[in-house]
């Protein structure tokens, strides 16, 4: 019987926050969406549902609270929970896989690792890797051992704005057909999420998906207020979704997102923008910045995507983050 997505299971992922240590998070990097990673639709989710979050035991662990996952659960271990589903349903031997391509998880892991050594070393992790071939080894074995884990020292966290994982935003799998049964409409998941409709009521047999905004919305702030967390990092599109997603979620205006002062050598305007909210137990720094990738309208070349995240590391997440300051 082919595999679909039910509403129900739809629910579920509604309160699935993310990866790493949540409760122990110096930096929460935000996203618009998570891809599969190489997998299938069906492993993706049925691992955030039977997994995630639970420990050998079976027993939820990295939830804000067992009685109500509903408050949010999330993912802190290395394990590669989803090619687990796949040899406990199917018996197949899957190689496990450790997502390290493109430009993104590299960009975060670089920024990591400047924050945790000496100011005067920040500009080692920011060279090319035609300058330095040995930092590609360090920069995946850190993405393969130390990203969005526990671990000591700094502690990052990922978090994506809509809840369902799709191998590209520009695909719609069939897996999920019961939320979009009719292609002559629109889509309703994506009208309600992308960006985020709370006005307009969008709602079908399958689910309530102005309901669905609301609900997600308050799921990622409680992490994002309940967690120690100082920074949320967003990468790509400073004017777009997630800029409205925050200034909804922390009732922002436009004026409170003030422009950086680091130059970005593209062939277009880049934006990046810094706002802090304050909260009872914390000053919350959000910072909005262009995605790290070189051409296509974007940085002139890897040069300057790497000067570019260097300054704003230097110049801005240092203060707050870097080594003198983590545990303050």
């Amino acid at each position: 019987m082919e595999w679909k997505l039910t509403s129900e299971k739809y629910r579920q992922l509604l309160s699935f926050i993310g990866y790493g240590n949540f409760r122990e998070a110096d930096m929460i990097v935000f996203g618009n969406e998570e891809g599969t990673g190489d997998y299938g639709i069906e492993e993706n989710v049925e691992a955030r549902i039977r997994y995630y979050g639970k420990n050998e035991a079976g027993e939820y662990v990295d939830c804000f609270n067992v009685n109500d996952l509903g408050e949010g659960f999330w993912e802190s271990s290395k394990e590669d929970k989803i090619a687990r589903y796949l040899r406990e349903q199917y018996g197949d031997e899957i190689e496990e896989k450790f997502y390290t391509k493109g430009t993104f998880l590299p960009t975060v892991a670089r920024i990591c690792l400047a924050l945790e050594c000496d100011r005067d070393n920040i500009g080692r992790w920011f060279r090319t890797y035609d300058e330095c071939s040995s930092l590609k080894q360090a920069i995946q074995l850190y993405i393969l051992n130390e990203l969005f884990t526990k671990r000591e020292g700094l502690q990052t966290c990922l978090s994506d704005w809509r809840p369902l994982p799709r191998p590209s935003t520009q695909v719609w799998p069939i897996e999920y057909t019961e939320i979009w049964p009719d292609n002559s409409k629109e889509n309703p998941y994506l009208q309600a999420f992308s960006p985020p409709n709370m006005e307009q009521e969008i709602k079908t047999s399958f689910s309530h998906f102005t309901a669905d905004v609301h609900r997600r919305m308050s799921v990622l702030k409680r992490a994002f207020v309940h967690s120690p967390a100082k920074v949320i990092l967003s990468l790509g599109g400073a004017n777009g979704e997630k800029k409205k997603v925050l200034k909804r979620m922390f009732q922002l205006q436009d004026h409170d997102f003030h422009p950086l002062d680091v130059r970005a050598d593209s062939t277009n305007n880049l934006s990046s923008y810094h706002a802090i909210v304050p909260l009872e137990n914390k000053k919350l720094h959000l910072f909005l910045l262009p995605f790290p990738m070189a051409g296509k309208g974007l940085f002139r070349n890897g040069e300057a995507m790497m000067h570019y995240y260097q300054q704003v590391t230097e110049r801005y997440l240092y203060p707050i983050l870097g080594r003198t300051q983590i545990g303050r």
